[in-house]
Formats: structure tokens, sequence, C-alpha cells
């Protein structure tokens, strides 16, 4: 017969390797992100450059260049920081003996593939809205 575990007891291994899991998800979320600003953002940066577009460019889009021109600049400091707190909650998963660790693990993953999902969808839109009005004026004869 199995023991059904108490709120005394810590949790189990398998728990916790869902928690390390759940992290390793939000890091290649983040992953995701820091790779759409370090490098799709910069090649459409250059296409609006190109066909000079960059008078015509939403809010949106200037933000979203903006942004990547941040991340570009001080990658070098957010991704140390990014590594630093994912092995933080790494070690909070392993070592702590209630269920926080896994919690704070849980959140992580929830909030970083949100933001992953929600800015993905913006790069598209920011990025992408300028070109289809590159190809109406392509397309218009002068």
């Amino acid at each position: 017969m199995t023991a059904v575990p108490t709120a005394s007891q810590g949790p189990s291994t398998a728990l916790k390797v869902l928690g390390v899991c759940l992290i390793a998800g939000g890091g290649l979320a983040w992953l995701v992100v820091f790779a759409l600003f370090a490098f799709t953002v910069p090649r459409f940066e250059e296409i609006f450059q190109r066909f000079e577009l960059e008078g015509r460019l939403s809010a949106l889009t200037q933000a979203l260049i903006a942004v990547s021109h941040v991340i570009k600049t001080w990658w070098y400091a957010g991704v140390p920081i990014g590594v630093l707190a994912m092995a933080v909650l790494v070690y909070a998963c392993l070592v702590c003996r209630s269920r926080a660790g896994i919690y704070a693990a849980a959140a992580f993953a929830a909030l970083s593939l949100a933001a992953a999902f929600i800015t993905s969808v913006l790069v598209v839109i920011g990025m992408f809205l300028p070109m289809v009005d590159l190809v109406q004026d392509v397309g218009t004869p002068a």
C-alpha cells in the first residue's frame, strides 16, 4: 500500500523534475524572445532602411526596433542575469522542502510562455504591417 504524502513531507522527486522542466521551458521561451530581437528585427530594419520607410513606420515598429537596439547593445548583461535567475529557480526547486519552489517554477514558465507569445505576435504585427505597405507601394504605378 502506498502512503499518501502529507503537507509536512517535501515534494517528490517527480515534482522536482517537473519544476526543472518548467524552468527549462521558460528559459527556452526567453531564448525565442532574445532571438527575435537580436536577429529577426534587425533584418526587417535593414529592409525598411533600404526602401526608405523609416519616416512612415508605426510607433509599434519603432518601439520594437528600439528594443532590438537595447538588446543587441546590452545582451552581455541580460544573458547572465537570466541564467542566474534560472539557476536560482532550479536550486529552489531541487532544495526547497515545500512546494513553493515548484509553484515558482510553474509561475515562471507560465509568465515566460505568455511573454514569448505576446512578444512574437507583436513582432509579427510590427514588422509585417510595414511590409504590406511596401508591397502596396511597389504594386502601385507611379
